[in-house]
């Protein structure tokens, strides 16, 4: 693994060699704080991933490369561009690589914004570097199931709205013949609508567009209880551990 440092986005980049214990993986830190900056990338790189420094959002995004797994240690305020803004001008392009927040300044109500948007922690500068290599080796094992879950919604998103609409009153357990009487229409219709259904997302049979479509609906869930419940708040220092300043 190797730490790709350097002051400016136009300087040559400085490869410093690092464990040989290597993990899958690159993390592209974001900060303008040169000094934090490769703080940062010194501790991403020791433990084994590739650390890829980005003095600017727009650096980052002349950079990133969505398809190979990766996330981003984005600081919250920044000149120019920042770190929500960049966020969202992520999504924009369709790079859906997990977001950790660092922050000296950030508000309760900023990191919830930002996590409702997607992004995967909230950290409080000083970072501790064990609790930084913890939450960058949960998000990038969280990578390939945010892809997986991408197709998944890429799918059920081209159901019609009445595909999508019996598609959740099966979800209920409810059969077609009781579907038909609620919505008004006939067992035939129903039919053909989950046929349909099942054409669009591939599927073969019944239970497997099932496990889709719930899949689809709960992964949103999931991840609205996990951003109120484990992350929002992850913003006090970690007792006992040295911090990156």
């Amino acid at each position: 693994m190797r730490i790709e440092c350097s002051a400016r986005s136009t300087a040559p980049l400085l490869e410093v060699a690092t464990r040989p214990t290597a993990r899958p993986g690159v993390v592209y830190i974001v900060d303008d704080d040169e000094a934090l900056r490769c703080s940062l990338a010194t501790v991403v790189a020791k433990a084994g991933w590739t650390a890829r420094p980005c003095d600017s959002g727009a650096e980052l995004l002349r950079r990133v490369d969505g398809a190979q797994p990766a996330c981003i240690v984005l600081d919250l305020s920044m000149p120019g561009m920042s770190g929500v803004e960049l966020q969202r001008e992520l999504i924009e392009r369709g790079i859906d690589l997990p977001i950790i927040f660092v922050t000296g300044t950030g508000t309760v109500s900023i990191a919830v914004a930002a996590l409702r948007a997607g992004a995967f922690d909230f950290m409080e500068k000083p970072v501790a570097p064990e609790l930084l290599v913890e939450r960058i080796d949960a998000a990038l094992l969280a990578h390939p199931r945010r892809i997986e879950l991408a197709t998944i919604r890429e799918l059920i998103g081209l159901l019609t709205p009445r595909e999508l609409e019996i598609c959740e009153l099966f979800s209920t357990g409810l059969a077609a013949k009781q579907i038909a009487q609620r919505l008004g229409l006939s067992p035939r219709t129903i039919e053909h609508h989950r046929e349909h259904a099942l054409k669009k997302t591939g599927t073969t049979n019944s239970a497997e567009l099932m496990r889709l479509y719930v899949r689809a609906r709960g992964d949103d869930d999931e991840l609205d209880a996990r951003n109120e419940r484990q992350r929002i708040l992850r913003t006090r220092r970690a007792p006992g551990r040295e911090d990156v300043a």
